[in-house]
C-alpha cells in the first residue's frame, strides 16, 4: 500500500495536464508567463488576498517573506527573535536562522498540535520581531488570537500555511491571515505540483512589489538590480500543472475530509485520532494519530507493507543544529511527548475504502 498515491490524482486530470504541459513546451515559455499570472490571480481570489506571488518552494517563501519584512541576508539580524512552534517541519526555523535571526521555540496545544497561544506572550522580549504560527497537518492555529497578541506588541505575523491551503478558520481561508502568508506546493501537499513550488500571499502592496523583485534577483526590470535577491520563482510549467490540479480542488478536499472522518469514526475508541476545533475546517495534510502502543501498531502495519511515517521524530528545540541555544529535554514537554507517540496513516482523496478498512482492522487487532 502506498502512503500517498500521487499517480491516481494525475490520472483524474491526465488529458488536461498533458495538454497544458504540451502547450507550455510548444511555446517554450518556462520562466514567468501566462500560466503563472493566471495561477496567482486565481489563488489570490480563492483565499481572498489582494496579492499572490508564485515562488520556488514553501521554505523559500518563508525566506522571502522575512526579507520583505526587513530581515535581509547580509544584515546583522542576531538581535531579532522570531517565535515559532517547536513541533513542525524544520524549514519553519531554518529560514529565519539562515538569515541570522534567533528562533524562539514555543510549546504546542496538546489537542490540536498547533502553537499554544497561551504561551506566546511569555516568550516576547524587546528583541521579538515576528510570530510565525504553523497550521500543522492542515488545521489552522488560533490565528485571530495570534494577530491580537502581535498587534498589542507591535509585531509582524507570518502565517506558515505550508500544510493548510484550502483550510478555513472561522470561515476565512488559510493564507489570508497575518502580514504575509506562505504555502507550499510540494507534491504531497493538499494542492501539490510535480516538483517544488510555493506561493506568498499579502494585502500589502509594498511587500508584494518587493517580493516580486526578490524572487528574481532583486531585479526591478531590464536587469536593474536594486536589492540582493535570489532565484525564487515558481516556474511556468509547474504553474500550468497547478492550474489544472486546482480544477476540482474543493471536491478533492471534501473527499480527503471524508477519508479522514472514516478513520476517526472507526479508530477513535482505540487510539488518539485528530482533534479539530469547531472553528476550523482541516484539509488533513497528514492524518496523524497517537497511541501508547505505537511500536506494536507500526510493526503490525509495516509487516503488511503499510507505511507509517512519523511527523516529527524530534521537536525542533532539540535538533542538533540548535544545540547551542541551550534547550534541553523537558523544556517543551508537550512537543517532546507528542514526538514519542505520533505516527501517520495513509490518506489521499482517492484512497480506496478497502485500503482504509485494512489499516483499521490491523490497528484494532494490534491493540486487543
Amino acid at each position: 500500500m502506498k502512503f500517498m498515491d500521487l499517480h491516481l490524482g494525475y490520472e483524474k486530470r491526465r488529458d488536461a495536464i498533458d495538454k497544458r504541459i504540451a502547450s507550455i513546451i510548444s511555446r517554450s515559455q518556462f520562466i514567468f508567463g501566462a500560466e503563472l499570472e493566471e495561477l496567482e490571480s486565481e489563488l489570490a481570489k480563492y483565499v481572498n488576498a489582494k496579492y499572490a506571488i508564485g515562488v520556488s518552494s514553501g521554505a523559500d517563501a518563508i525566506m522571502l517573506a522575512l526579507i520583505a519584512l526587513g530581515y535581509e541576508a547580509g544584515k546583522d539580524n542576531s538581535d531579532k527573535e522570531i517565535i515559532v512552534p517547536s513541533f513542525t517541519f524544520f524549514a519553519t526555523a531554518e529560514a529565519p536562522a539562515f538569515l541570522g535571526m534567533k528562533p524562539v521555540f514555543c510549546d504546542i496545544d496538546e489537542r490540536t498540535y498547533n502553537i499554544d497561544v497561551n504561551k506566546i506572550e511569555s516568550l516576547i522580549t524587546k528583541n521579538t520581531a515576528v510570530i510565525m504560527p504553523v497550521n500543522i497537518f492542515g488545521q489552522c492555529a488560533d490565528l485571530e488570537k495570534i494577530e491580537q497578541i502581535a498587534k498589542a506588541h507591535n509585531l509582524f505575523v507570518i502565517e506558515d500555511a505550508c500544510q493548510s491551503f484550502g483550510a478555513t478558520f472561522n470561515n476565512k481561508y488559510s493564507c489570508s491571515f497575518g502580514d504575509i502568508a506562505v504555502t507550499s506546493f510540494f507534491p504531497a501537499k493538499p494542492l501539490g505540483c510535480f516538483g517544488d513550488g510555493g506561493m506568498i500571499f499579502t494585502d500589502n502592496e509594498e511587500y508584494y512589489n518587493k517580493i516580486k523583485m526578490l524572487r528574481h534577483h532583486g531585479d526591478k526590470g531590464k536587469m536593474e538590480h536594486i536589492m540582493v535577491g535570489m532565484t525564487g520563482r515558481l516556474d511556468n510549467l509547474q504553474a500550468g500543472i497547478l492550474l489544472e490540479k486546482f480544477v476540482g480542488f474543493d471536491n478533492d478536499m471534501d473527499e480527503r475530509i471524508k477519508k479522514a472522518q472514516y478513520y476517526t469514526e472507526n479508530l477513535q475508541d482505540v487510539i488518539t485520532t485528530p482533534y479539530i476545533e469547531s472553528s476550523n475546517k482541516s484539509v488533513y495534510a497528514q492524518y496523524c494519530v497517537q497511541s501508547k502502543d505505537k511500536d506494536k501498531i507500526c510493526k503490525a502495519l509495516n509487516d503488511k507493507e503499510i507505511p507509517t511515517p512519523v511527523y516529527y521524530i524530534n521537536p525542533l528545540h532539540l535538533a542538533p543544529v540548535f544545540k547551542h541555544m541551550g534547550y534541553k529535554e523537558g523544556d517543551l514537554p508537550v512537543s517532546e511527548n507528542l514526538c514519542k507517540n505520533i505516527f501517520a496513516l495513509p490518506i489521499y482523496p482517492e484512497i480506496p475504502q478497502t485500503d482504509q478498512d485494512m489499516v483499521i482492522d490491523i490497528i484494532r487487532n494490534a491493540v486487543k
